[in-house]
C-alpha cells in the first residue's frame, strides 16, 4: 500500500490510494511548484521507470509533488505532506480502540492456560491436561528429549525439551545432540569450504585488469574499494559458479599466475587487510548463504503446528511461537488495520535502508527482489517498492556495553539522520508509537508474561527505573512498558546472523503483519 483504487481492496477509502495522495500540487519551492501530479501524466509517462537513482538524493519525481527520497532511505516519503494527520491519526485512534476478541476469548483462554502451566508441569502432563479426549503423539528424535504432539481446539501443538541444554549455562546450547546431530548433517550435505584466501585475490585481481584499477592511495578509499571488490568476487564464486566451476578456479588461483594479473596481485598483497585470513573473525557470508540454501530442506524441518514451544531441562523457554496470535487476540480488522497503518507511516515517513556494510549478502538478495528496487519501477508502483529497517525505542549505544549501563534513545527516535527531510513526521511519532508499538508490544507480552514471569517483572523493573528522557513509553499503563527496543522492519529480507553486541540476557520478539510472497 497505498494502490491505485482499481488495485486497492474495498474497505481501503479513497484518501488512502495513489490518487489521492499524488493528486495534490505542492507549492513548498521553486522546484516542487513545476512537479506535475499523477492525474497530469500521459499513461506513458506512468509507465516510465528510472525515476530515481538508489543512493542518491532525489526531490523531484514527476507525478509524485511531494516525494524526498534522502541518500540514507529505503522508501520514497512525504514529510511535508500535512495530510498525514487528518489520514493517519484517526486510524490510530481506532487501533487504540482494540481489546481482546470476544469471538475468540475460548481459544484465547486455553492458550493462557497452556502458557501459564509449560513451567510447571512436565510436557507429557501438558499433553493429557490440554489435548482434545487426552490423546497426543510423543517422539524422541534424540536420545536427550522428548517432543509432544497434540491438538487443542482448533490449534495444533508441538512441544520439545531439551534434557541436555540448561538456558542459563549458554555452553550447553552447542554441545546438546540436537546442535552437533544438525552441524554433522549439514557437514555431509554440503562439503565445501569458505573461499579460500588465495582464490579470493586471484578473483579480485581479475576484476581489478578488466577494470584498469588499482586500489586507490587515499587510505580513505582503500576500504570501501576492497571490501565492495572482495563481496563482488565472492557473490560471484557462491552464486554464480557451481561446485566444479569453483574448484577449478581453487586449482588455477594456486598453480600459477599469468604475468598481467601480477601487478594487480602484488598491488592487493601490500593492502590486503590482516583480518581478511579466514579467521573465525572474518566469516564468508555468501559461503554461510549458500550452504543454507542447499541444505535447508534437507536438514532442518518446516514446523507446521499453530503453537511451538521449546524448553530446556528445566522447562524454562527458550522459544515460543504462535500463528496468528494478533488475529486470536485481537481479530482480523485489528491485524489488518496494523498493516495500513504501518504501511502509510512508510508512505510519509522516510526511513533508513537496511544496512549492508554488516550483512553483505542483504545485497545479493535484494536482487532476488526486483519488485522492492526503486530505481525499476514505476509510479504506481514507487510505493511498495521499498526496504527499510528503523529502531526506535532506547539501546545501549556504547561498544561493549552488553549489560546495557548507559541507555540512550535512538538515533531514529530521535529523528537524527536529517532535520529537514523530517517534515510533519516528528510530531506524528508519538502518537504512531504508542499506538502501533503498544499492541505489538502486548502480543510480545502475552507470551512473555505466562511463559517466563520472572524475567518479565525483571524487564519492567527496568523499564520504570529508567530515567523519563531515556524511555520510550509504549502503553498506557505504567507496568506494561517492558520493552525498551522496536525495530520496525519494511519488507526486510535478510540472512540469519547473529548480533555480538546486543544486551547480554536480553529478549527477543517478533510479530509479523500484512502479506507474503517469494522466497
Amino acid at each position: 500500500m497505498p494502490f491505485l483504487r482499481a488495485d486497492a481492496p474495498a474497505n481501503v477509502p479513497d484518501c488512502e490510494t495513489l490518487e489521492y495522495l499524488l493528486g495534490e500540487r505542492n507549492g513548498a519551492d521553486d522546484i516542487t511548484k513545476t512537479t506535475r501530479t499523477l492525474q497530469q501524466l500521459s499513461l506513458q509517462e506512468r509507465s516510465k521507470t528510472g525515476l530515481l537513482c538508489l543512493g542518491k538524493r532525489t526531490v523531484d519525481i514527476d507525478g509524485d509533488p511531494y516525494a524526498i527520497l534522502p541518500v540514507w532511505a529505503g522508501n520514497v516519503g512525504h514529510p511535508h505532506d500535512e495530510r498525514m494527520f487528518e489520514i493517519i491519526e484517526p486510524l490510530l485512534k481506532q487501533l487504540d480502540q482494540y481489546v481482546v476478541d470476544s469471538t475468540v476469548i475460548e481459544c484465547t483462554a486455553q492458550l493462557q492456560s497452556l502458557l501459564g502451566s509449560v513451567r510447571n508441569s512436565p510436557i507429557e502432563s501438558l499433553a493429557t491436561d490440554f489435548s482434545d479426549d487426552g490423546k497426543y503423539s510423543t517422539t524422541h528424535e534424540y536420545a536427550k528429549e522428548c517432543t509432544v504432539y497434540f491438538k487443542m481446539g482448533s490449534l495444533s501443538v508441538r512441544i520439545i525439551q531439551l534434557n541436555d541444554v540448561d538456558k542459563s549455562v549458554p555452553a550447553s546450547y552447542k554441545q546438546s545432540m540436537r546442535v552437533k546431530g544438525s552441524e554433522k548433517a549439514v557437514r555431509d550435505a554440503f562439503q565445501e569450504a569458505p573461499m579460500p584466501v588465495a582464490t579470493q585475490k586471484y578473483a579480485m585481481a581479475i576484476k581489478m585488469e578488466a577494470m584498469e584499477k588499482k586500489v586507490p592511495e587515499e587510505k580513505s578509499h582503500q576500504k570501501k574499494f576492497l571490501e565492495h571488490l572482495r563481496a563482488t568476487v565472492q557473490e560471484h564464486y557462491w552464486t554464480k559458479l557451481s561446485s566444479a566451476d569453483r574448484d577449478e578456479l581453487i586449482i588455477t588461483a594456486t598453480s600459477g599466475t599469468a604475468e598481467t594479473l601480477k601487478p594487480y596481485l602484488e598491488d592487493l598483497e601490500a593492502h590486503w587487510p590482516k583480518r581478511w585470513n579466514n579467521s573465525y573473525y572474518d566469516r564468508d557470508y555468501y559461503h554461510q548463504y549458500t550452504r543454507d540454501t542447499s541444505v535447508a530442506d534437507s536438514v532442518w524441518a518446516t514446523i507446521e503446528e499453530d503453537v511451538f514451544i521449546v524448553i530446556d531441562r528445566n522447562r524454562e523457554t527458550i522459544f515460543a511461537s504462535v500463528q496468528n496470535l494478533s488475529q486470536h487476540l485481537f481479530g482480523q480488522a485489528a491485524t489488518d488495520l496494523l498493516a495500513r497503518v504501518i504501511d502509510l507511516w512508510s508512505w510519509f515517513t522516510p526511513l533508513a535502508s537496511p544496512e549492508s556494510q554488516r550483512h553483505v549478502v542483504d545485497n545479493y538478495i535484494r536482487k532476488l527482489h526486483p519488485e522492492l528496487d526503486m530505481s525499476k519501477a514505476t509510479l504506481g508502483q514507487l510505493a511498495n517498492a521499498k526496504m527499510c529497517m528503523v529502531h526506535y525505542g532506547t539501546w545501549a549505544p556504547m561498544p561493549g556495553d552488553k549489560s546495557g549501563r548507559s541507555v540512550k534513545r535512538t538515533g531514529d527516535t530521535l529523528f537524527k539522520r536529517t532535520f529537514t527531510d523530517v517534515g510533519h513526521c516528528e510530531d506524528l511519532f508519538p502518537d504512531f508509537y504508542k499506538s502501533v508499538m503498544g499492541i505489538t508490544g502486548s502480543i510480545i507480552r502475552f507470551l512473555m508474561e505466562r511463559l517466563d514471569p520472572t524475567h518479565f517483572q525483571e524487564c519492567r523493573d527496568i523499564f520504570s527505573n529508567l530515567e523519563d528522557d531515556r524511555r520510550v513509553p509504549h502503553a498506557e499503563e505504567a507496568d506494561a512498558n517492558f520493552l525498551t527496543m522496536f525495530a520496525l522492519g519494511i519488507n526486510p529480507y535478510t540472512q540469519r546472523h547473529v548480533d555480538g553486541n546486543d544486551v547480554a540476557g536480553g529478549l527477543a520478539g517478533l510479530v509479523t503483519v500484512g502479506s507474503y510472497s517469494g522466497e
